[in-house]
């Protein structure tokens, strides 16, 4: 993911995430799937969502639902 720029990936569900919540501290967010899925299969729970002016990423077991875990 760092290496790509933060930029959404191809096969990982990557969109833009709103944070409309505010669940995270305000910035700019893309989310990502935790593990890629093939055409036609069912999405994963588990997302990182990165806010892409600092790099800082989150791990969500539960797609979003419950609490954001800082990753290092």
């Amino acid at each position: 993911i760092r290496a790509n720029n933060y930029r959404p990936l191809q096969g990982y569900g990557s969109h833009v995430f709103l944070n409309d919540k505010q669940q995270l501290p305000q910035g700019q967010y893309i989310t990502h799937e935790v593990y890629p899925r093939s055409a036609g299969g069912r999405q994963s729970s588990e997302r990182l969502v990165i806010e892409v002016n600092t790099g800082q990423i989150y791990y969500s077991p539960d797609h979003y639902t419950g609490l954001f875990y800082p990753v290092p």
